[in-house]
Order: structure tokens, then sequence, then C-alpha cells
């Protein structure tokens, strides 16, 4: 993911992201490259806060058409992942 902008304002932070360039219009079902369809309109995924900011990553799917699955809308994976130093963890 690939992110293009951020903006804040009264409800939060909104981050607009796009897949890489490798990555964007591929089947997500078996990964070929596909002709786009069509975009759209943009969808959002809530995020973790960033201290009392709520935080959303906005994102303009493409439908495409592969010529063996139909037609299917691509996403973004939103994985957080938090990893807790045992040092850093007061008892």
């Amino acid at each position: 993911m690939v992110v293009t902008g951020a903006r804040m304002g009264g409800c939060g932070i909104v981050v607009f992201a796009r897949p890489y360039s490798k990555e964007a219009l591929r089947c997500p079902v078996c990964g070929r490259r596909c002709a786009c369809h069509v975009h759209i309109e943009p969808r959002r995924w809530r995020v973790m806060d960033l201290g009392r900011a709520k935080c959303w990553i906005e994102y303009r799917p493409a439908r495409m058409n592969c010529s063996e699955h139909g037609v299917h809308a691509n996403g973004i994976e939103v994985h957080v992942r938090l990893r807790v130093d045992e040092r850093s963890c007061p008892d």
C-alpha cells in the first residue's frame, strides 16, 4: 500500500492510499492482471487511533474484469501489527 496523502479534519485523520503499481488491477482470485472496468466510490477502513484522533484509510477500489473469474472489485489488506517489547512493559 502506498500513502498518497492525508487530511486532518473535525472527524479525525484520513489517510489516502493506493496499491503498489505491481499489485494494481489484479484479480483477487487468481492474481492475473486484468483490465479496469470502472472505479468505485471511495471506501474507508477504521484503523488504530493516533492518540485521541480517530484514523481512517481511504481507498478508491477498481472494478476489474478477469477473463476467467468475471468482474471483481480489488481491495487493500489492512494489517496492523503491534509488537510489544517485554523490556518496555513494566510488570
